[in-house]
């Protein structure tokens, strides 16, 4: 289940499609409105929709056939927070949805073994950043304008809401450990998605001391959660099972630029991308849990 960037289009997500269908893999795709950033009914609309169609994929394969969610992006981590936040909400029996869709997130839960965030989250200031890399000069400056008004409703809404930016959100509600096993590629390079921020989330997240090679070597160090299932149910709330237990890996690049990962390093992008898709299927016959060895992912 690919959730594109904000902006993104179907063409733009292809190349990631062929990623997976060259390793064997079947998906789906799709991308949330520009102007549904700060608006959770129509996120979680944009999600049901990828959901109802990997379920009809779903029906044609084997039944302990996993879900991969692969994001990009604040608008493509906006999309599954929606939806994942949505599945909790099944669990505990506080979805007002239609019986329907509480099926497709109950099925949701049963099948994702895999997360994978490639520029997220990041501030949502920047969730356009990815798509004004190579704009048009109009496309470009209505993308401007449209930060701008981003940051001015932000400006004027922050004293009467109780809601962080969406950094702070991801990572205060555990997402970093959601139950199954998470992959995150970033760069240095990215001004969106803070290399030092994440780094450091993703240290205090794990209770992991920041080590000597935090700043200068590879972070593969972030290996397997010690004790995953205590700290997820820990960080999902109390009363909430997560989707499974699972290790969360870092894949981090040098100089490529927001969501451009894969063309600063193709190879190494499709290896670790397809290493979490063999270790989802793993996990869904039963084969892995919270003690696989630790995968180092460095670029």
């Amino acid at each position: 289940m690919l959730f594109g960037w904000l902006g993104a289009t179907h063409s733009q997500l292809k190349e990631y499609s062929m990623l997976y269908h060259d390793g064997g893999a079947c998906t789906v795709r799709a991308t949330a409105s520009m102007l549904d950033t700060m608006r959770t009914p129509r996120l979680l609309a944009t999600g049901l929709a990828m959901l109802r169609a990997a379920a009809a994929l779903l029906a044609s394969l084997p039944p302990c056939t996993p879900l991969v969610v692969h994001v990009f992006s604040g608008g493509g981590a906006l999309v599954w927070e929606a939806l994942r936040d949505a599945s909790f909400a099944v669990g505990d029996g506080c979805f007002d949805g239609s019986a329907s869709d509480a099926a497709l997130l109950r099925l949701l839960r049963r099948r994702v073994r895999a997360e994978i965030f490639d520029s997220a989250p990041c501030r949502p200031l920047f969730g356009a950043a990815a798509v004004t890399a190579r704009p048009a000069c109009a496309r470009w400056l209505l993308l401007q304008l449209l930060l701008v008004l981003e940051l001015l409703c932000l400006a004027l809404l922050s004293p009467f809401s109780s809601r962080r930016r969406h950094f702070e959100t991801h990572w205060r509600r555990g997402a970093v450990a959601a139950g199954c096993a998470s992959l995150y590629i970033y760069s240095r390079a990215d001004r969106a998605c803070r290399a030092a921020e994440l780094e450091r989330a993703m240290h205090d997240a794990l209770s992991i001391p920041a080590g000597p090679n935090s700043r200068h070597g590879s972070l593969g160090l972030l290996g397997p959660l010690q004790g995953a299932g205590a700290s997820v149910a820990a960080r999902n709330g109390a009363g909430r099972t997560p989707l499974q237990d699972g290790p969360v890996y870092a894949l981090r690049f040098e100089g490529s630029a927001h969501v451009q990962h894969m063309r600063a390093g193709p190879s190494r992008y499709a290896a670790a991308c397809l290493r979490m898709c063999r270790e989802g299927g793993q996990q869904a016959r039963g084969s892995s849990g919270t003690a696989a060895v630790r995968m180092a992912l460095t670029a």
